[in-house]
């Protein structure tokens, strides 16, 4: 299987120039209306540009858009269309910010890419829109009220989560057995999703369907980027909080992600230079 390989020799293959397990839940199964597609998106394309001794190619697998809970403290509200339309050579809004809060400033890249790999954090895409989602049943909870007052601190209430060596789901939002925040994080997901296979041009430009696996227990850096080869991957990211190490990541990836349906994928360790030895 594709995560099976050396993994230093797959990402060279990627071209890569930068940079007790919990059962999984139904939500983390492989997305139904990807493998019927799985005829399409397996399709080998003939380019014209193809040479014997393979061709370089240049791109980004870390990206993060407004649904990663860090990059919303830090940023302009960047989305994931921002970030294709970027690696694609055009112009996106940037700093500076006006008295509105509207990026008013705007940059491009002086050379487009050609693959990108958006990787919002798998962890709280539901938490997140829960809290920002006038109509959630928990939009008007202490805890949201709070989150939605400052992005930074909204920020901070989030991260403890993912700083200790069991992590939980908050209940006052997600409910006792969390199934609240998964169901919300359905819709980023499957936007996620949609960019990625809309910006795909065959023997042009690549984008794959990837998110980022981010455990930091006592601060150690535990963060992994999971790439998938084609638009069938599973209903829901594996995130920390479904699985607190690289084992129970993998294991639950081999169970929501089957290759028999069309599903593999690659996890690229993320600054191991902050993990303390843990990776």
């Amino acid at each position: 299987m594709f995560h099976k390989i050396n993994k230093t020799v797959l990402a060279m293959s990627f071209l890569l120039t930068a940079c007790g397990a919990p059962e999984p839940t139904t939500d983390i199964s492989v997305n139904e209306a990807s493998k019927d597609k799985l005829g399409e998106q397996t399709e080998i394309h003939s380019c014209d540009n193809a040479t014997q001794n393979g061709t370089a190619l240049f791109g980004d697998l870390h990206i993060h858009t407004r649904y990663s809970f860090d990059a919303a403290a830090n940023s302009t509200g960047a989305t994931p269309e921002d970030a294709h339309r970027y690696a694609r050579g055009e112009e996106i809004p940037i700093f500076p910010i006006n008295d509105q809060g509207v990026a008013i400033g705007r940059t491009k890249i002086d050379r487009p890419l050609d693959f990108l790999a958006v990787t919002d954090h798998g962890e709280f895409l539901g938490e997140r829109a829960l809290c920002r989602t006038e109509s959630s049943p928990v939009y008007d909870t202490n805890f949201c009220v709070g989150y939605r007052s400052n992005e930074r601190q909204g920020m901070v209430m989030l991260s403890s989560v993912i700083t200790t060596e069991t992590p939980t789901r908050i209940p006052e939002i997600c409910g006792e057995d969390g199934s609240l925040c998964r169901d919300y994080a359905k819709s980023p997901w499957e936007d996620i999703q949609s960019v990625s296979n809309r910006a795909n041009t065959p023997c042009e430009f690549t984008s794959f369907v990837a998110y980022e696996y981010t455990g930091t227990p006592g601060v150690s850096n535990y963060h992994r980027n999971v790439i998938f080869r084609n638009d069938v991957v599973p209903g829901l990211p594996v995130s920390y909080i479904d699985a607190p190490i690289d084992s129970k990541l993998w294991a639950a990836l081999d169970d929501a992600c089957d290759p028999q349906q069309g599903c593999d994928y690659l996890t690229i360790p993320h600054n191991t230079n902050l993990s303390n030895g843990r990776m």
